[in-house]
């Protein structure tokens, strides 16, 4: 089999002169990944109260938001699992009362996936009688100390299966 002869050296196209090691390469990739939140296993930290929305450390005075609180979501499957989302646009309903916050009060927030957990952070409650006001929470398992829920299936990657119970952590200074 005859080998093909290579074009000459005018034909072929310019190299790109090579800048920075392999290793800040690698690096900088690294850091875009994490930045952008999208590489699995992105660290999620707890929320603190330099997090917490203008007005939310008032409000949950004002309406006696201990430090913690227990919920439910609502539309779980026959397994007791329930189906979140990925991102902004989350909404969780409260299943009895917390301080002066009555029962079915609306939390919105977002849902952020790590590998094996989903984390909450809600800032905003909307209550049935059409109270709005600034929030500062997070979700936690119900144990109260461990933080995000426990994901037990992943039937896309912007959506997980957890548990339908939970707890909810006031952010407070």
């Amino acid at each position: 089999m005859k080998t093909p002869k290579a074009p000459p050296a005018s034909q072929l196209p310019p190299q790109e002169k090579q800048t920075g090691s392999s290793a800040a390469k690698v690096g900088t990739a690294l850091l875009a990944c994490t930045l952008a939140a999208g590489c699995p296993g992105a660290q999620v930290r707890p929320v603190t109260p330099d997090d917490c929305p203008p007005g939310a450390q008032e409000a949950m005075e004002k309406w006696g938001i201990e430090e913690f609180g227990r919920g439910n979501f609502f539309q779980a499957n026959d397994q007791g699992l329930a189906t979140v989302h990925k991102g902004p646009g989350a909404v969780i309903v409260l299943d009895n009362f917390w301080g002066g916050a009555p029962e079915r009060t609306k939390l919105t927030g977002e849902f952020f996936f790590g590998d094996e957990r989903i984390y909450g952070r809600f800032t905003e409650a909307h209550t049935p009688g059409g109270a709005r006001f600034p929030v500062c929470l997070q979700l936690r398992a119900n144990d109260k100390t461990t933080l995000g829920l426990k994901v037990w299936g992943r039937p896309a990657p912007d959506t997980a299966l957890v548990g339908r119970s939970f707890a909810l952590e006031a952010v407070r200074k």
